[in-house]
This record gives C-alpha cells, sequence and structure tokens, in this order.
C-alpha cells in the first residue's frame, strides 16, 4: 500500500528496527519468565511442565532468537512482493533448507537436542541473511544497521545472562529486564523525537 509513498523505503527501514526492538524484548522478558513459571507449584494448576521435561527448556531462548531472524526474514520479503519477484526465494529457502537437513545430520548424534536448536537459529539467520542479498538491489531500503546492531548485540548479551542465572536467581532477571531499555538509551539507541516522547509518556503517568 506505501510502496510508491516517496518516503517508502525510510519507513520499512524504521519498521526493521521497531520490529527487532520488540521481538528482542519479548524474547528478554520470556527467558527470564518462563523456566520459572513452568517450574512453580501453581496454585489449582501445579506444575505446567512435569520435572522430567525440564531439561527441554534450555533451548527454549535460541528457539525464541531462531523466530527473530524468521521474522527479519519476513520484513525482508517487502523488496519480493513490490517488485513480483519471488522467483528468487526457492533458491533462498532451499539453502536453508539444505543447511538445516546436513546439519541435523552431522551434529544432531553427537550433541542432541541443542545442536537441533543451534541448527535452527542458524537456518534462519542464512534465510535473512541470503534473501537481503538476493533482493537489496530490487528495492533498496535504508535499514538502521547501527541500531540494528545495538538490538541484536545488547539483548544477545542480556538474554544469555538471563538464560544462565534468571532460573536460580529471579532477582537478577527482573534487573536484566529493568536494564535493557536503560542500556539502549545509554548507547544513544533512541532517536531526539523517539527520547521526546518516551519522556512525554513517562510525566503522563
Amino acid at each position: 500500500k506505501h510502496a510508491t509513498d516517496d518516503d517508502a523505503p525510510r519507513m520499512f527501514a524504521r519498521v526493521m528496527t521497531y520490529y527487532l526492538l520488540m521481538a528482542c524484548s519479548l524474547t528478554l522478558v520470556l527467558t527470564v519468565i518462563v523456566a520459572p513459571l513452568v517450574k512453580s507449584d501453581l496454585p489449582l494448576l501445579g506444575r505446567l511442565i512435569a520435572p522430567e521435561y525440564w531439561p527441554g527448556l534450555s533451548v527454549f531462548p535460541l528457539i525464541l532468537a531462531a523466530h527473530i531472524f524468521d521474522g527479519v526474514y519476513a520484513n525482508l520479503m517487502v523488496g519480493v512482493y513490490v517488485k513480483k519477484e519471488s522467483r528468487r526465494l526457492p533458491v533462498v529457502t532451499g539453502v536453508a533448507a539444505l543447511i538445516t537437513v546436513v546439519l541435523n545430520i552431522l551434529l544432531v548424534p553427537r550433541f542432541g537436542m541443542m545442536a537441533a536448536a543451534w541448527i535452527t537459529v542458524v537456518a534462519f539467520f542464512v534465510q535473512a541473511v541470503l534473501l537481503y542479498v538476493a533482493t537489496r538491489s530490487l528495492y533498496p531500503i535504508p535499514y538502521e544497521w547501527r541500531r540494528i546492531a545495538l538490538i541484536l548485540i545488547s539483548c544477545g548479551v542480556l538474554t544469555s545472562l538471563a538464560a544462565t542465572w534468571a532460573d536460580s536467581r529471579p532477582a537478577l532477571g527482573m534487573g536484566l529486564i529493568a536494564a535493557w531499555p536503560l542500556l539502549l538509551w545509554a548507547f544513544g539507541f533512541f532517536t531526539p523525537a523517539e527520547r521526546g516522547f518516551l519522556r512525554n509518556l513517562i510525566a503522563a503517568r
């Protein structure tokens, strides 16, 4: 609908940034709260997952990370839709599928479910990168690479800490969640307009 607007490429770039901001925020929050939640003996409900399945929670943050890159892939599809160049997609998805199959055959028998989880992350990441390379000349979009890198790096660090410690130290997990926006603010992630909006939002409360 907006592809022919003068500022459409900039708008699509901002959509990617905001998507990653929200998806990474959700990943961090879920990494902190899900394991303690499903292990708790809740009133009426009891435990949501039986103890024998708790080791499977270790792959949960990785699956969330894989879906972040799947969402990046969906955002990158704008060039394909606008220019009607879907013929490029089979190569992209085919390479990602081949990587998934080969690495699962080679690594899963030795390293188990953690290998499968990491392979899923790698496959979705490769799929997103290949789609970007294949379509960047179709419909150039000035993605905010500095802000994207800041989101991914800071969230990756905080989520890794949460996955390691939050289960046994709930207070630390809550602290990591609180640190996330402060870290972005300190490193200059937010634009002047966004900072003004946030200040007004806080003042209104």
